[in-house]
């Protein structure tokens, strides 16, 4: 079975993402959080085979991305 991490705040872009994962393949487990710090308490707990990070991500949900 394959994991896979995705974060990113568009929640439509992420549902897009994985439904065409999903349907293209069969066993594919995709995950998603919107915070860097939630995708650091999922990484501690669970393992994935791919991680996918938005560049453009905030550093709180609802903030303007981070130019650095």
């Amino acid at each position: 079975m394959t994991k896979i991490l995705i974060v990113d705040d568009e929640y439509e872009k992420v549902e897009r993402i994985s439904s065409i994962i999903t349907s293209a393949e069969k066993g594919i487990i995709v995950d998603h959080v919107a915070t860097s710090a939630q995708a650091r308490i999922k990484l501690l707990s669970e393992c994935y085979d791919l991680l996918t990070v938005d560049l453009n991500l905030p550093c709180a949900v609802g903030a303007a991305p981070d130019k650095d």
